[in-house]
């Protein structure tokens, strides 16, 4: 009897998961894709009925889950898959201490308790092509200094064309414009405490947008997505660049970064006090709220066999070919061992960033990719210069208050207040 496998992408990784654990187990696989993503999906009715409505139905006739960690509060509520639990996870040599803390708060707990197995998290990175004179150039550390470097490279570009790019189709702007607003480290992170009101409006936030505004004037008129950023700085048609691994091509793989340069992204200025030089502020490091999580269903017929799946996706012996095609599925531990290829040093800079003990709560709330497209909307629209960072933040405000208010205020907090390890 097959395990029954839903999966929360493309059909490219699908296939490369049956082909790996296919050399390694004798238990077959039926795999069923749905992508939030876009991309084919096995389901057509993805645009009709809500996308965690969709995965909800679809776990009660599958064995495992493989859905983005931003589901979990609607998985959980609906009770539709069974915790893991600690002893699993140590069992299973993934306890707490060999998972990276950001992967462990992320994606392997909900509301305090072991719930899945986390399959990675990618993290945006400062990219310079290594086709560039490196002994010269000094890394920007800061968005003016790298906007200063970005209108360097372009003034040399022999065609015209911008050769600086980040992540801002198929959702990425929404994605991109968080991690900016979490590393202008503000001091409340996106929803008041008591209230659970949006704080977007806070100058903070409007800085960072405005910020990243003045970036993407220097990009001209393309929006790429984190795959064609990735491809074009290891393919040398772009000097510089913000992002994160994604596959390209037909069938799609991820490039190899080459020798090109990876550094954190560039940070606002530290504002001027006593301490400022001695103490920089931390940096709270967000998930990708997209991040795989590895689940068991409540309806699982074969548990015993489904464990024995997850630990090897986990990365047991071949499963380094399905990371391969599926950049979502990056380091895990904190050894340095079977580390991802096609990486480089992104891979190391990846480990650093996730092992991080600063958190930042990523959007783990019911019906967080429709919190994410609002975001998305409004952040394009001010990048096109329709509307002011004021203005786009304002509007995805109302946005978010409509929604929480669609979903139960009480429901949507419990949920903030759980992804952050309470357990009410």
């Amino acid at each position: 009897m097959p395990l029954r496998v839903l999966l929360c992408g493309n059909r490219a990784w699908a296939d490369a998961i049956v082909t790996a654990w296919g050399g390694v187990a004798d238990q077959p696989l039926t795999i069923e894709t749905l992508d939030r993503l876009g991309g084919e999906a096995d389901d057509a009715q993805l645009t009709v009925q809500d996308f965690g409505s969709q995965v909800i139905e679809k776990l009660k006739v599958s064995d495992i889950a493989i859905v983005p960690c931003g589901l979990l509060p609607e998985l959980a509520t609906a009770r539709a898959f069974t915790p893991l639990g600690t002893g699993f996870m140590d069992e299973a040599q993934l306890g707490g201490d060999a998972v990276l803390p950001v992967l462990r708060e992320a994606s392997m707990r909900w509301a305090g308790e072991a719930v899945g197995i986390p399959l990675g998290s990618v993290q945006p990175a400062l990219l310079i092509s290594g086709e560039t004179d490196a002994d010269t150039l000094e890394i920007p550390k800061t968005w003016e200094a790298f906007i200063e470097t970005a209108q360097r490279f372009q003034a040399t570009a022999q065609d015209g064309q911008p050769v600086v790019a980040e992540p801002l189709a198929g959702g990425a702007a929404a994605k991109m414009f968080l991690w900016r607003a979490s590393d202008a480290a503000p001091a409340v992170w996106l929803f008041n405490r008591e209230t659970f009101e949006p704080v977007l409006t806070d100058d903070v936030y409007v800085q960072t947008l405005e910020t990243m505004r003045a970036c993407a004037q220097l990009y001209g008129d393309q929006r790429l997505t984190a795959g064609e950023v990735w491809q074009r700085i290891a393919s040398g048609q772009l000097k510089m660049a913000l992002g994160w691994p994604g596959s390209s091509g037909n069938p799609p793989r991820v490039e190899s970064l080459g020798d090109a340069l990876v550094s954190p992204l560039p940070r606002a200025p530290q504002p001027a006090t006593d301490h400022a030089a001695a103490a920089p502020r931390p940096l709270g490091v967000m998930a990708d709220p997209d991040a795989p999580v590895a689940l068991l269903s409540s309806r699982c017929r074969q548990t015993a066999a489904a464990k024995r799946f997850l630990i090897w996706l986990a990365g047991g012996e071949g499963s380094q070919m399905v990371r391969e095609v599926a950049p979502n599925m990056t380091v895990l531990r904190t050894e340095t061992a079977a580390s991802p290829s096609g990486g480089g040093g992104y891979n190391e800079y990846l480990r650093t960033q996730l092992a991080s003990l600063q958190l930042r709560p990523t959007l783990r709330l019911h019906r967080y990719d429709r919190y994410l497209a609002a975001l998305d909307q409004q952040v394009l629209a001010c990048l096109d210069g329709k509307v002011s960072p004021q203005e786009a933040l304002a509007a995805t405000t109302e946005a978010w208050h409509a929604l929480t208010a669609e979903i139960g205020e009480k429901l949507q907090a419990q949920a903030w207040r759980q992804a952050q390890g309470l357990r009410n």
